[in-house]
């Protein structure tokens, strides 16, 4: 499943001419002979045969091309064409990351909405007490 998400996600990345051949650069922090490194080079190997080679991979595990700001600057910069991220270096760079990862931690839909559902309620009445009065503001006093 991992395989086939990695090469579907790299395949939707390329859109190159027949003639041309490429050979992507990619950082990762995972070392060397790791199971995440053994998934990658297995998809790359078969883009590699799907594309007859005219897709190549060359990887940089371990860190070697330094932390995630040193990679993401190597990126702007066309030193590299890609990494590898840990959660927590995604929610750094991308804040709605947070929140997205965030709901793969509840079973189903029924207990996120209920979570969340609690949780705006709590805030809610903090709000209430504290922010709004309903003498001065009636329409926003919220009856909770």
């Amino acid at each position: 499943m991992l395989r086939k998400l990695i090469v579907l996600s790299l395949l939707s990345l390329l859109y190159i001419n027949n003639a041309q051949a490429l050979t992507l650069k990619i950082s990762t922090l995972s070392t060397d002979g790791s199971s995440w490194m053994n998934e990658l080079r297995a998809g790359a190997s078969e883009i590699e045969q799907r594309t007859e080679g005219r897709v190549k991979f060359k990887f940089y595990p371990g860190g070697v091309m330094g932390d995630d700001q040193a990679v993401l600057r190597k990126i702007r910069f066309g030193q590299l064409h890609g990494a590898t991220f840990t959660n927590g270096s995604l929610t750094s760079i991308f804040l709605m990351y947070r929140y997205i990862t965030w709901c793969s931690n509840f079973a189903t839909w029924m207990k996120l909405i209920m979570y969340v559902k609690n949780l705006m309620k709590k805030s809610l009445q903090d709000l209430n007490k504290v922010a709004w009065s309903p003498l001065a503001c009636p329409k926003l006093a919220l009856p909770i």
